[in-house]
């Protein structure tokens, strides 16, 4: 008995299956959900970024000039040692998306030590000492890789010991 209701009922599976989805279509597509992508974090601003590369100072011979530039400061060697130090100069590379341009302002060097400068400069890509600089930035607002040179004076000369130096460098748009 129960394969012929079987058989029968699949019989008519295909009449009822015609009505069956005919009825359903509808129901489901109102049951079928809708996505969304959603974006997040869209900030437009001016970007700067600056790299910087340390140095190293050395001093004159006669401790009244300590700097990064070897042009400044007369190497004492004892064999392959230097006995004053061996000078480097920093760099800074800047990349940003400023379309008018940045502004690389370089301050004034500063020192620390035991003794103080009496005159502190700055030289980007050998240019001219000065006490600041500022670099305009090419077309597409950066700056490629510089060297930074720094030079400090004092003419009693410096106490013996260690000394740091540092030049702030800041980005801002051109007006």
């Amino acid at each position: 008995m129960k394969s012929e209701f079987i058989s029968i009922s699949l019989n008519k599976l295909p009449i009822l299956g015609v009505g069956f989805f005919a009825v359903l279509t509808p129901v489901l597509a109102q049951q079928v959900d809708s996505g969304r992508i959603n974006y997040l974090g869209g900030v437009v601003q001016d970007i700067c970024n600056i790299e910087t590369q340390d140095g190293t100072l050395a001093s004159s011979v006669d401790k009244t000039t300590l700097s990064s530039d070897s042009n400044q400061v007369n190497s004492l060697t004892i064999g392959p040692i230097s006995c004053l130090g061996t000078p480097q100069a920093g760099a800074i590379t800047v990349v940003s998306n400023m379309k008018s341009g940045a502004l690389i302002t370089l301050d004034e060097p500063k020192l620390n030590g035991p003794s103080a400068a009496e005159q502190s400069f700055i030289s980007v890509n050998n240019s001219a000492y000065d006490n600041t600089i500022v670099l305009n930035s090419n077309e597409s607002g950066s700056v490629d890789t510089s060297s930074v040179d720094v030079l400090f004076t004092n003419n009693s000369g410096f106490e013996n010991g260690e000394y740091t130096a540092y030049v702030t460098v800041t980005c801002s748009p051109a007006p």
